[in-house]
């Protein structure tokens, strides 16, 4: 068994350099990361890593170690990263059908739709990407209108209110 000590200093630097990004990444199921989305009213950006492919290993060098996509990341997005030999990572790659690499993929908490799929992500232009696939979609947060219908008999507790919210109309 080999101990930290006798792991050389070349070694250590690459795994160093494609270690997964622990301080961006939810910790948890699908499930849980499609849960924190929803509380916090952020996207759910979904990186699916197969050890087998080096394209997915750069992305953690390259895409997740770049300051200025963390800070996008963490400001609109839940970011969860999966192995695709893991249990949670066979389930998620056989409901999404996933089988191009590298893969990210935003998807909606609240549906769990898959709204944009990226194979081939360039370091220079992604946090650019992300930035544009914000400003096409609609915020995640309830818009603060509710107080037109609040001396309407149909408010929250009538029928008119639920269906306004999920067209988006309130």
């Amino acid at each position: 068994m080999m101990t930290g000590s006798n792991i050389s200093p070349r070694k250590r630097s690459l795994e160093d350099l494609f270690r997964p990004p622990l301080d961006l990444m939810f910790h948890g199921t699908f499930q849980n990361a499609r849960d924190a989305g929803v509380a916090h009213q952020k996207w759910l950006l979904v990186n699916v890593q197969n050890v087998l492919e080096f394209s997915c290993q750069i992305l953690n060098r390259d895409i997740w170690s770049n300051r200025a996509i963390k800070t996008v990341i963490k400001e609109h997005f839940v970011f969860w990263q999966v192995y695709l030999d893991s249990a949670e990572g066979q389930r998620y790659a056989a409901f999404y059908g996933v089988s191009d690499w590298p893969y990210v993929a935003v998807i909606d908490p609240r549906t769990g739709e898959s709204l944009r799929v990226w194979n081939e992500i360039n370091g220079s232009s992604f946090c650019d990407t992300l930035l544009e696939f914000l400003c096409q979609q609609q915020s995640m947060q309830i818009p603060q209108k509710r107080a037109k219908l609040s001396n309407s008999p149909l408010t929250a507790e009538g029928l008119l209110f639920p269906v306004l919210q999920k067209l988006q109309v309130i």
